[in-house]
């Protein structure tokens, strides 16, 4: 592991505990915001976004916590395909399709 890495890794477990539960609180489109303006303040931080909004603990937690919350996977959908801001970011700046989130929620409740 590179020296820029674990620094990363440090300041990401630092921002996740100062803001332990809030984010989950804040509306979309300002989590969108959030998410953007430190994608783009490290290296490799589009990739790397990405590459974590896919994991087990990142988008995928989210819908199974919505899911718990009795949300169906049409409600989810409607959760972030309805935010423009979110639509914007993951299709332009991820250059991820709306395809990849349908299949994002559908395997993260049939795994979940």
């Amino acid at each position: 592991m590179s020296r820029m890495d674990r620094i990363q890794g440090l300041a990401t477990k630092a921002v996740s505990k100062m803001l332990a539960g809030k984010v989950e609180k804040m509306p979309l489109a300002r989590q969108v915001e959030m998410t953007r303006r430190l994608m783009y303040a490290r290296p490799m931080g589009v990739q790397n976004t990405r590459a974590n909004l896919l994991k087990e603990n990142g988008l995928p937690s989210d819908i199974l916590r919505m899911a718990k919350q009795g949300m169906s996977s049409e409600e989810i959908k409607a959760f972030y395909w309805d935010c423009e801001e979110f639509v914007s970011f993951w299709t332009l700046e991820l250059q991820m399709e709306e395809a990849t989130l349908d299949e994002l929620i559908r395997g993260s409740l049939e795994n979940g």
